[in-house]
């Protein structure tokens, strides 16, 4: 007779997620501090997303506002997990976040892309506020 065993799955984002979410939300018209934090991030070595954009010649500008998805996307990317701990322990402390640094992200799905916004349109970011 085989013994099975099975994985232990903790599920232990989603508080995390959702506590940082709520607090996202009252950064809609703080978004220059909102990439200030990102750019931060990576000075001290931490692989952020793009923070880049692509305006409608195709010259390659800086992002000027982000979107809550984008924002989410830096962390929800093809990274290790010890980068995205990395990530969203800076977060705990910006933002405040009172819910236990995730340790497994079981479940979250991995952006290939982390930029949502694409090529902006006056209203996509107000829009994405919106509809987060």
């Amino acid at each position: 007779m085989t013994k099975k065993t099975t994985t232990q799955v903790s599920f232990d984002w989603p508080a995390f997620y959702n506590e940082l979410a709520k607090k996202l939300v009252h950064y809609r018209n703080c978004q220059p501090e909102l990439l200030q934090f990102l750019k931060s991030l990576g000075t001290v070595g931490t692989p952020i997303t793009s923070l880049t954009d692509t305006d409608a010649q195709g010259n390659t500008i800086p992002l000027d506002e982000i979107d809550p998805f984008t924002f989410f996307g830096s962390f929800n990317r093809g990274i290790t997990d010890a980068n995205r701990i990395s990530i969203l322990e800076s977060m705990k402390v910006k933002f405040g976040v009172k819910a236990a640094l995730p340790t497994d992200f079981q479940g979250v799905r991995h952006n290939a892309s982390a930029v949502l916004q694409g090529v902006r349109r006056p209203s996509s970011v107000a829009c994405n506020y919106s509809n987060f």
